[in-house]
């Protein structure tokens, strides 16, 4: 990696080269070197921000001042540099808090292999599995951290299509015959209007009606089921930020990467006293 005491020794040194050059007449040339020691100093300043507007400023109004900006570019590139590295800080830090939510809820779930698929998480207390053979709903948290659930009519066809917890409704959707039953999968989004009626619910028990083209039938979640439905929403949602916080540190490394390549072709390395 660049080492950022010698990047700023060695902007240093192109800042006095520039104010050596010169560009239109002297007062310009003054001023814009001026902008570039101030850029510099909020650099070393560490704020970051304020040296890039400073540099916005150099190259809109000393166009013509080309050592200057050439120079200019090099504190840019080093305050982008820096930047990046807090940002990489901060992202690190918060995929730390996340992991640990992540490794809190985890023991609370099994997994269920699917023929086909990669399978699902479901939290080993409350869903056994058993209930399914029953009208019943279950949480469900796939591989890539989505929660979704799944809603099953036994031993009738009512032309199941949505849930609904008190004025919460979920948006019309498919469901599948199964031997004389009926089941319907509802995405994340599909169901979080209900999801977020079932964790604000008070109260041992909140009852979900199942509602078709031809009927409807209510389910009781138990406590159990209740805090199932709760930790699962809270375990998808840190999977989530988990998967983006991996994503978001990937590319903060490239820029990282690119940025010091950068510099490293425009600045000569100093030698080491």
């Amino acid at each position: 990696m660049y080492s950022a005491r010698k990047t700023s020794v060695a902007v240093v040194a192109l800042i006095l080269a520039a104010a050596a050059a010169g560009c239109g007449d002297n007062s310009r040339r003054e001023a814009a070197n001026q902008l570039l020691g101030k850029a510099q100093t909020l650099v070393d300043s560490h704020d970051y921000d304020s040296a890039i507007v400073v540099l916005d400023t150099l190259d809109k109004k000393y166009r013509d001042c080309l050592d200057e900006r050439k120079a200019g570019t090099t504190v840019r590139l080093t305050a982008l540099a820096n930047l990046t590295r807090d940002s990489l800080a901060s992202a690190e830090l918060q995929l730390q808090r996340v992991q640990a939510d992540v490794e809190a809820l985890q023991p609370q779930f099994r997994k269920v292999e699917v023929a086909g698929t990669e399978g699902y998480f479901v939290d080993k207390e409350a869903f056994t599995g058993k209930e399914m053979n029953s009208t019943s709903l279950q949480a469900r948290v796939d591989p890539e951290g989505y929660l979704f659930v799944v809603a099953n009519v036994a031993g009738c066809r009512i032309g199941l299509n949505s849930l609904r917890v008190g004025d919460a409704v979920t948006a019309p959707a498919q469901s599948v015959s199964v031997e004389g039953s009926e089941i319907m999968s509802l995405s994340q989004e599909q169901v979080a209007p209900v999801v977020d009626a079932i964790n604000a619910a008070d109260g041992k028990t909140v009852a979900v009606e199942l509602v078709g083209t031809k009927g409807k039938v209510s389910v009781k979640l138990t406590g159990k089921q209740l805090a199932a439905f709760a930790d699962s929403d809270r375990y998808a949602k840190a999977l989530q930020r988990q998967r983006r916080l991996q994503i978001t540190l990937e590319k903060l490394e490239r820029q990282l990467a690119r940025l010091n390549d950068q510099l490293a072709a425009r600045i000569p390395v100093p030698e080491e006293e």
